[in-house]
């Protein structure tokens, strides 16, 4: 168990864990709450960590889990974030900077943006993203093929698509045909007759384009 903060009690454990998304055995789980053994014994340390696997389905107890907090498969740190594709748009998540005591990602930690359209279409919430398999992708890393992103914009079932956690392609409405290429938040190439033309300020990611399979 990757842990950076101790728990003090049960209560310190509450405070930090529950509302929060963390990774069991790889997958990402929603916690509900930290419970423990015999509630009636304030020096019970055997905690009880009552969570979710994601998406979650809104239905109490359906998809519970119960699991001791010393499970060598949580891992409490931070994990990978990024674009989510959802409804036709792709988010880009990030956590804030902000501290606070939460140690897994929680609603106060959660924040995303929409590249492209971001006068016009507000961020995800916290609540909506644990509920969508969309989010559960970003986490382990599924995303559709640039082919598949590019059609997909083309035909208009989507306005963006995320290609990987830090890439997106995002449709040009007043330009037919136009495609362009965003890292993370930042307008960084496009996409003309099937041919992706890089910024000369974009030159540098033209490794990290490889590792995620694109070509140029």
């Amino acid at each position: 168990m990757s842990l950076s903060i101790p728990y003090e009690n049960i209560h310190d454990a509450q405070m930090r864990l529950s509302g929060t998304v963390v990774l069991y055995d790889g997958d990402p789980v929603y916690i509900r709450d930290i419970g423990q053994k015999d509630p009636g014994d304030p020096k019970d340390d055997v905690f009880r960590v009552y969570a979710e696997k994601l998406p979650r389905t809104g239905r109490d107890n359906l998809a519970e889990m119960r699991k001791f907090i010393s499970s060598k498969k949580f891992d409490m740190a931070p994990f990978p974030m990024g674009f989510i594709n959802r409804g036709g748009y792709a988010y880009y998540a990030t956590r804030t900077p902000r501290r606070q005591q939460k140690q897994g990602l929680s609603e106060g930690t959660f924040f995303t943006t929409v590249p492209g359209f971001e006068n016009e279409k507000a961020g995800l919430s916290f609540g909506n993203a644990v509920q969508s398999r969309e989010f559960v992708d970003c986490i382990k890393g599924v995303y559709p093929s640039m082919e598949d992103a590019v059609k997909s914009i083309i035909s208009g079932e989507a306005k963006s698509v995320g290609i990987s956690r830090t890439y997106a392609l995002v449709g040009d409405r007043s330009l037919d045909g136009l495609i362009y290429l965003y890292h993370k938040s930042e307008k960084v190439g496009f996409i003309l007759d099937g041919t992706l033309k890089l910024s000369k300020s974009a030159v540098c990611l033209k490794e990290s384009l490889r590792e995620v399979g694109i070509k140029c």
